[in-house]
């Protein structure tokens, strides 16, 4: 199945279903499953010291609560469109839900269905753009949680 590494805390954010809008530089045609690998790099993550502990600004969780390098879900993605579509600047958007998304902000805007299924989590390296996970064992864990009988594609 194809997997997509994301840093903390956006991962986090998707798997809590808050970031339905994870962007890219780049298109991609692929659609449907994929994992969604933590990335190992704490570049994006801003804390705030509370009570002695370093706590995520975005999300509130404390920072050795959130996971680096582990695969910790599975989400679909929908679609993927230039941001000034999703914005519906001179056209209808094809998601008027996510036209003012907080975490729109392109240029290409993969869009995740609404619920994503924790999984895991299991260590995992990660890779730059999508990237298959070839590990069977992976996979029929990761069919059990998700209640699929078939393998996944």
């Amino acid at each position: 199945m194809r997997a997509l590494t994301i840093l903390q805390p956006w991962a986090d954010l998707i798997m809590s279903g808050e970031k339905r809008v994870e962007n890219r530089t780049w298109p991609t045609k692929y659609r449907g499953r994929l994992y969604i690998h933590a990335g190992k790099s704490r570049e994006a993550l801003v804390t705030k010291d509370v009570d002695g502990q370093a706590v995520c600004i975005r999300t509130g969780k404390r920072v050795e609560d959130l996971r680096f390098g582990f695969v910790v879900g599975v989400a679909v993605l929908l679609d993927c469109i230039p941001i000034e579509e999703l914005r519906g600047n001179s056209t209808p958007a094809k998601y008027p839900e996510l036209q003012s998304h907080p975490y729109a902000e392109g240029p290409w805007c993969w869009v995740l269905a609404e619920r994503p299924t924790p999984i895991g989590p299991w260590p995992y390296k990660g890779a730059q753009g999508l990237f298959d996970i070839n590990s069977l064992t992976l996979d029929r864990i990761a069919n059990r949680e998700l209640g699929i009988r078939e393998p996944m594609p």
